[in-house]
């Protein structure tokens, strides 16, 4: 089937195309920045199902603690269900009181999931990009932490 195609004669091609595509690649990245979701800067994630009242996004920042509104991401899930990703939730006690005070708010039921934040978490852009290149953090600007040896 492929017997007749010339793959090799076509490399002028090939390599262009590949160019154009990691140039633009480069280009997105540089101009708009890599944005390290909820798996990489850890936090918690509170998803209410089955909410009695449809909420704003100010309205449910309102609920929140003063010092995690502005920080937090509200999701609206289909007709009654809403998603908050909130920074890293430093203590249990803190963590019932957002719950307890979403649930109030929405007159649905909350759950909570806490995600760690990435071991190179503390490191530099540069760092991390150094880190997934060669698969490991580094301590080049003395920002990252150190990952057990093992």
């Amino acid at each position: 089937m492929f017997d007749k195609v010339d793959f090799v004669g076509g490399w002028k091609l090939y390599f262009s195309l590949s160019a154009i595509l990691l140039l633009g690649g480069i280009i997105a990245i540089a101009l708009g920045g890599l944005n390290f979701g909820i798996d990489f800067q850890g936090g918690a994630q509170f998803t209410v199902a089955n909410a009695e009242r449809q909420l704003s996004d100010e309205q449910v920042r309102a609920a929140l603690p003063e010092d995690m509104a502005g920080e937090s991401v509200v999701t609206t899930l289909g007709e009654n269900g809403y998603e908050v990703r909130t920074p890293v939730i430093s203590s249990q006690q803190e963590q019932s009181q957002i719950r307890d005070s979403l649930s109030r708010a929405f007159g649905g039921e909350v759950s909570v999931t806490t995600v760690s934040p990435a071991p190179w978490a503390a490191c530099s852009v540069s760092d991390r990009t150094f880190g997934v290149l060669h698969g490991m953090p580094t301590k080049r600007s003395g920002q990252c932490r150190r990952r057990p040896s093992r």
